[in-house]
């Protein structure tokens, strides 16, 4: 017979063997990838407005981070977003 305290779902199941995951939290003033308890995280998918195939390329690709890098080493934010435009017309062609 399965333990009643394994039976509670997804709280119950180690923080009932192991009380002291229930006190564990991230270190304070830093990010963290824990569950979201306070409900304060956006969820977001790289190209989300795009076609689910042209999506996919986007993140495939690293489209976003690359446009990102190119920015932040000095490139002209028009630069980059002409770069990233024929990234992107290459992928609606594929």
């Amino acid at each position: 017979m399965l333990d009643p305290r394994l039976r509670r779902g997804a709280k119950g199941t180690l923080c009932a063997l192991f009380p002291l995951l229930l006190e564990m939290e991230p270190p304070k003033g830093t990010l963290y990838h824990y569950p979201n308890p306070y409900n304060h995280q956006t969820l977001s998918v790289a190209g989300a407005p795009a076609p689910p195939k042209i999506a996919e390329q986007i993140y495939n690709q690293a489209t976003l981070t690359k446009m990102c890098l190119r920015y932040a080493q000095g490139e002209k934010m028009e630069n980059t977003l002409a770069w990233a435009e024929g990234e992107c017309e290459g992928f609606m062609r594929s």
